[in-house]
């Protein structure tokens, strides 16, 4: 019995290092999806001092755009971006794992079922402003469920760098100040603690943002994408937007709703000290605050449900730990036989984990790296995917995606656009999200710009083009998309 269970034990490690490996591999090999892409360029024109719209400013924006200055090299860029959030991302899900864990397997445990969600997988290593909020709130259910003093001074300081990115942030960060003071009991002391700690973190972002020149910017973030969301065109619902996604991990949903049951229904027979020092409770709180603010979104992608997988996870984990041996095998084999049949109604077990090795980032870098060595001072590109993040837009709004397509085709987005065409636009990258350009744009751009290489285009007449022949070639077509 002790050989089988040190066995099983050795096994749950091995599967949770290999897929903690396999995480920082996509993260290092796969192609950037078009968020991420907005994150680096917004950041890069913030600090170039380029105005800008949609204002994308925060301090996880700001810090990329700090890097996409400091190196030139865009390959260098993406893989240090995705490198920093992947392991930053993985060490705050290892620190959770640790710190609630009452052993080393069901630490693992918490990993594995984490990285076992394609969600997750696909995008806890984007380097978007999710990865900030996600770090912060993984760091913040050990120190809920410590409750020292010290402690919520920390917790405000979380929650008042959640407050700082987005609106989601500022969800997120107001239901975290909101937990803490009910760990504190609501006593004045935790209380106070909190806000110094929010205060504080929040006055510095702005005070930093002030002396940049932006502070305008990090204040437009929540009213311009405010204004967008109660746009009734960008309103999709809820079940018809996440369908495809709960059925692609149907038995590990189904294993985390008996997980969240449970723990609720085994916090209610706690003494109330007890349940508050259980990193359950937290857990499943913050969780359900995910699913929330997923709810209220206008438009839930799939990517939103990522940000619940690590703590459903550690619930899973527990859930299992807590039972007897005979049942916790009973459990693992219906999960695995779950995990495995569920290609029968959806794709096959682990597909969107190794379609991350079969998009190679090659092609957006290698693009990339020919526009920025063929490019002049004073080029600017038309490019509302942002992946073109170290050239100058062609108009002020230059952004576009399901949440500005609409506005885009009815003239109240974009509307400059035309009349910078094609005189005051050097370069087009062709991405699919052209195809959500105002009319009149469409129009400006037939004839007037010529394929140089791959996906990109110059301008007729530009005298670059009787070189481009000699431009290393690319493949042909519009620029992808992870997703």
């Amino acid at each position: 019995m002790v050989t089988r269970h040190r066995a099983a034990v050795v096994a749950v490690l091995a599967l949770s290092a290999s897929a903690s490996a396999a995480f920082l591999a996509a993260a290092a090999l796969r192609r950037l999806n078009f968020d991420e892409a907005l994150a680096l360029r917004s950041g890069w024109l913030l600090l170039a001092g380029i105005p800008a719209e949609p204002p994308f400013a925060m301090p996880f924006t700001i810090l990329l755009g700090a890097l996409a200055h400091a190196a030139a090299d865009p390959g260098t860029v993406f893989l240090l971006a995705r490198l920093v959030v992947a392991l930053a991302v993985l060490s705050a899900l290892a620190v959770l794992a640790i710190r609630t864990a009452g052993s080393s397997a069901e630490a693992a445990a918490t990993v594995l079922f984490t990285l076992l969600q394609a969600g997750f997988f696909v995008h806890g290593l984007e380097f978007r402003y999710d990865a900030a909020i996600l770090v912060s709130l993984l760091l913040a259910i050990p120190l809920l469920a410590r409750g020292r003093e010290p402690d919520f001074v920390v917790l405000g300081v979380f929650s008042g760098w959640l407050a700082t990115h987005h609106i989601k942030g500022l969800f997120l960060g107001g239901v975290l100040l909101a937990l803490a003071a009910v760990r504190g009991r609501g006593g004045r002391r935790a209380l106070v603690r909190l806000l110094a700690g929010a205060a504080a973190a929040a006055g510095i972002w702005f005070a930093v943002a002030a002396a940049l020149g932006i502070g305008g910017a990090a204040l437009g973030v929540y009213r311009s994408f405010l204004d967008v969301s109660v746009q009734p065109e960008v309103r999709a619902g809820l079940w018809e937007s996440l369908r495809a996604a709960f059925l692609r991990d149907a038995a590990w949903w189904v294993a985390a709703l008996v997980a969240l049951v449970t723990t609720f229904a085994d916090l209610r027979r706690r003494p109330a000290e007890e349940a508050l020092r259980a990193p359950g409770l937290w857990a499943a709180l913050l969780s359900v605050a995910s699913f929330a603010f997923t709810a209220l979104h206008p438009h839930p992608w799939p990517y939103l449900l990522s940000l619940p997988a690590p703590f459903l996870a550690l619930l899973m984990s527990r859930w299992l730990a807590g039972l007897r041996p005979r049942a916790r095998r009973t459990a693992l084999a219906a999960f695995v036989l779950a995990f495995a049949a569920q290609g029968l109604t959806s794709s096959p077990p682990l597909s969107a984990h190794f379609a991350s090795f079969r998009a190679s980032r090659s092609t957006q870098v290698e693009t990339l790296r020919l526009l920025r060595a063929v490019s002049w001072p004073g080029d600017t590109i038309l490019d509302p995917s942002g992946m073109a993040y170290f050239l100058p837009p062609c108009s002020r709004q230059w952004y576009l995606d399901t949440l500005f397509g609409e506005a885009a085709r009815r003239g109240a987005w974009m509307a400059d656009l035309p009349s910078a065409l094609p005189e005051g636009c050097t370069w087009i990258l062709d991405t699919y999200r052209l195809q959500w350009l105002p009319r009149a744009a469409w129009t400006r751009t037939a004839g007037r710009y010529v394929v140089a290489r791959g996906s990109l285009a110059l301008r007729a007449g530009d005298p670059r083009l009787a070189a481009a022949r000699s431009w290393p070639p690319l493949p042909p077509g519009a620029l992808e998309s992870f997703w």
